[in-house]
């Protein structure tokens, strides 16, 4: 049996397990008891009268969530609909984008999930798949635009870009990137799901054409609870995916474009109406509210992050202006995979079979180079992260 380091103060907040050491909200972000109970009573009440919920109390509820996300991100709710995740959202997107023998762009550093959606629908319309290669590790954000803007031609019409990736934690120069590709004409769709809660944005200043992003992860929200936004200048042309009630609501109002997408049928929607919950507890927590969770999440993560590379050796890969509250570290090379999707590295296996950690290991741009990546949120402590340092020396001295 191994000790494992007391996590922070705040460890109680959440329902994890307390036997292991949680350095992986990144992946599937972790939600706190209080929300919990609270999308336990929306669950109550739809289970005790199923038919007042539904008809009556739901779509007030839905509205107010969506409201309280639209003033957090910054736009008019008139231009958001809910989604269970960023990869459904993404979907959706993609499904209303109707040219042809064009060129789509992304880049090697997209999540898989999406960049799969981007080939199957892209290519199934006809158009090329072009997949920009940007370096990693990366000294400057000018090294992004420039591999971008070098791959650009006259028949790129649409780009599907992260705006903090997944494999490698990098922040990319998200606005930069939009005002780069919409002066050559190009639509674009922003990736990102780790931005809510994360870092600071205003989505109205994107003018993104689409803009996708969790609530599950940073917000903290249940999982399944995540927002589409599309730029009003689409979505006279922008569809659901399939038609269902709601559709004829306000249909002389604002409200009238974003209800079509609402309602999916029956089926459990009590995280889309814990938004506004997560919303407003997580900030009580703290002194300083939400900026001081994304500032403390990102110190934490670098601090964490510089002090195992000081262990190991070894240096972070990208510029720390271009960190959040997820950072990679270098680690020494793995085996090349029969298959990648959750494929665990041995490190991986070892960290939580041996020593009850559980962290990504990462295999990027390819097998074998790998790196471990490590996130930060309030119930993490500095002595998580040293432990997994000096766990990692002793794998590494013992191969």
């Amino acid at each position: 049996m191994v000790n494992i380091p007391k996590p922070s103060l705040l460890f109680d907040q959440w329902k994890l397990n307390p036997n292991i050491v949680h350095l992986n909200h990144g992946s599937f972000g972790g939600t706190p008891r209080f929300i919990i109970e609270k999308q336990k009573k929306y669950i109550d009440k739809l289970e005790s009268e199923p038919v007042d919920f539904s008809v009556r109390q739901w779509y007030p509820l839905y509205y107010e969530n969506k409201k309280a996300l639209a003033d957090f991100v910054g736009t008019s709710e008139h231009n958001m609909y809910l989604v269970p995740n960023t990869t459904i959202g993404i979907n959706y997107i993609l499904h209303n984008q109707k040219e042809s023998n064009q060129q789509w762009l992304t880049t090697n550093h997209a999540y898989g999930a999406c960049i799969h959606a981007f080939h199957k629908i892209g290519e199934d319309r006809g158009n090329e798949i072009i997949k920009v290669q940007i370096p990693f590790p990366l000294d400057s954000e000018n090294e992004i635009l420039e591999k971008l803007e070098t791959n650009l031609s006259p028949k790129t019409s649409l780009a599907l870009i992260d705006y903090i990736t997944s494999a490698t934690a990098i922040i990319f120069p998200i606005k930069k990137i939009i005002d780069l590709l919409h002066s050559k004409g190009i639509k674009v769709i922003v990736d990102a799901a780790h931005a809510p809660g994360m870092v600071d944005f205003n989505l109205d200043a994107f003018d993104a054409d689409y803009f996708v992003a969790n609530c599950h992860k940073w917000i903290c929200s249940p999982k399944g609870s995540a927002f589409v936004y599309v730029n009003p200048k689409h979505q006279k042309e922008y569809k659901p995916v399939f038609y269902s009630f709601y559709n004829d609501w306000n249909a002389d109002e604002a409200a009238h474009w974003s209800n079509q997408f609402i309602w999916e049928g029956t089926k459990d929607y009590s995280a889309y109406l814990c938004i506004k919950d997560a919303l407003s507890y997580m900030p009580s927590l703290v002194n300083g509210g939400w900026n001081e969770i994304k500032k403390h999440n990102r110190d934490l993560a670098i601090q964490g992050a510089k002090l195992i590379a000081n262990k190991l050796g070894v240096e972070l890969p990208v510029p720390e202006s271009m960190l959040g509250s997820i950072v990679n570290i270098p680690l020494w090379d793995d085996k090349i995979p029969l298959k990648f999707f959750n494929y665990y590295t041995e490190v991986k296996n070892i960290l939580y079979d041996q020593y009850k950690i559980e962290v990504p290991c990462v295999l990027f741009p390819q097998a074998p180079k790998q790196y471990v990546r490590v996130s930060a949120q309030l119930y993490n402590s500095i002595e998580e992260y040293e432990y997994l340092g000096d766990c990692l020396l002793k794998i590494r001295n013992s191969s």
